[in-house]
């Protein structure tokens, strides 16, 4: 079989779970060292030497008025519109004119798996067979998984059961397939239900992922992302950047052109520092930290394991195990719980469900558009939403929505 040079990247749907952050728009616009995650993505494939791109974005064409495909000279690509956010098989046969006889098909944030699908491509024994990259994990209730059955194999969505094999988000699929597709019921699932029908009559291949890979369901995920982008990227220093000479550099940084790392400032990589970014007098960035482009970091401010969106303002406290949206202001004296007394597994609410983050340290999830006042707390796992504002003073116990003016009742005490 001739390589495989075509792609298909979904990119529309709603993300409910991944409040606050959908305000941005779809999940992949999310940006994380300078770049949105679709570009990240869009990058990945052209070294691969993928040539064609095929986009399937919302009816409101978010993606492609926010990428600029002239920066990716040797990718042809197309956009597919899906009307209504139907499922993941529906978005499928949104593009199906625009298909090849193999292309690959992953979700636009999955920059990482790009590398395994030389992989799927090496699994293909026959011009029937498609392939299906999966992953060994110990909690299956938010994901797809492969079961087997009477000798066949069968996907099933969120079965919930406490381990085996899940989806990673990666195929090689054949237009054959979406005959398969375009016959099954619709409904949010089908493409699960289209993947087991294929395989009564053709081999379905499953490859289990080598490298380590991450979901962006939940908000706390863009930590993981972060990680990821902060491992490939090289360490550089812009000629432009101004950085005073007490401050310390050490491991693996990016300062962007027009930052400016003032007196007294520690950064100990893997960190990346935005262009125009401001980093005050004896701040500390530790332990994977992204401080996107035009974002003030205050002095004697600790940020540690976290994201700080772009143009955000802050001033000194802790930001620990965190991400804070774009365009928000914090006041002084601003810090974040992120571990609990007990040191367990901390849980977060979602869509009025207590969920379990996997992480033993987590901070707050903070919207866009956000005003925060003198000596704000957060308990761990708090979710922020967006044009908030929040009273000086205030520990913030619970989640708070969208559009709220959240403050701490104080009484005044008057002794003569």
């Amino acid at each position: 079989m001739s390589k495989i040079l075509q792609a298909v990247l979904l990119a529309g749907g709603s993300s409910s779970r991944f409040y606050p952050f959908g305000a941005l728009g779809h999940k992949s616009l999310i940006t994380l060292g300078g770049k949105t995650l679709i570009e990240h993505t869009l990058d990945a494939l052209e070294k691969r030497g993928i040539k064609k791109i095929v986009i399937v974005e919302g009816k409101n064409q978010e993606i492609s008025k926010a990428i600029q495909i002239k920066n990716f000279k040797n990718l042809s690509i197309s956009f597919a519109i899906q009307q209504k956010p139907l499922g993941m098989g529906d978005a499928l046969l949104t593009a199906q004119d625009l298909l090849d006889s193999h292309f690959f098909l992953i979700n636009a944030y999955h920059f990482e798996v790009v590398e395994m699908l030389s992989e799927l491509e090496a699994s293909i024994e026959s011009e029937s067979d498609i392939a299906v990259l999966t992953k060994e994990e110990q909690d299956l209730s938010q994901f797809g998984m492969v079961v087997k059955e009477k000798g066949k194999t069968k996907i099933v969505e969120k079965e919930g059961k406490s381990s085996g094999v899940r989806i990673v988000g990666a195929y090689l699929l054949r237009q054959d397939f979406l005959k398969v597709l375009s016959s099954v019921r619709q409904h949010e699932y089908n493409f699960e239900d289209a993947l087991s029908e294929y395989s009564n009559a053709h081999e379905l291949v499953l490859v289990e992922a080598k490298n380590p890979t991450f979901s962006l369901k939940y908000p706390w995920n863009v930590l993981d992302a972060k990680d990821f982008i902060l491992n490939v990227l090289k360490p550089q220093i812009s000629k432009s950047a101004k950085i005073a000479k007490n401050a310390q550099i050490m491991g693996d940084v990016v300062i962007e052109s027009g930052a400016e790392i003032m007196e007294g400032v520690v950064i100990r990589g893997p960190a990346y520092i935005g262009k125009n970014a401001f980093v005050g007098n004896n701040a500390v960035i530790r332990d994977g930290v992204c401080i996107e482009e035009g974002v003030l970091v205050g002095a004697n401010l600790e940020v540690k394991n976290a994201v700080i969106m772009k143009h955000t303002t802050t001033h000194s406290g802790f930001i620990g195990d965190s991400v804070i949206g774009e365009n928000t202001k914090i006041a002084a004296g601003f810090n974040t719980a992120n571990v609990r007394l007990d040191r367990g597994e901390i849980f977060s609410v979602v869509k009025d469900k207590k969920v379990g983050t996997k992480k033993k340290a987590l901070g707050v999830l903070m919207g866009n558009h956000n005003s925060v006042g003198i000596k704000v707390g957060t308990m761990p796992g708090i979710i922020v939403g967006n044009n908030t504002i929040i009273g000086p003073g205030t520990t913030v116990m619970e989640n708070i929505p969208d559009d709220i003016s959240y403050y701490t009742e104080f009484k005044k005490i008057v002794k003569k």
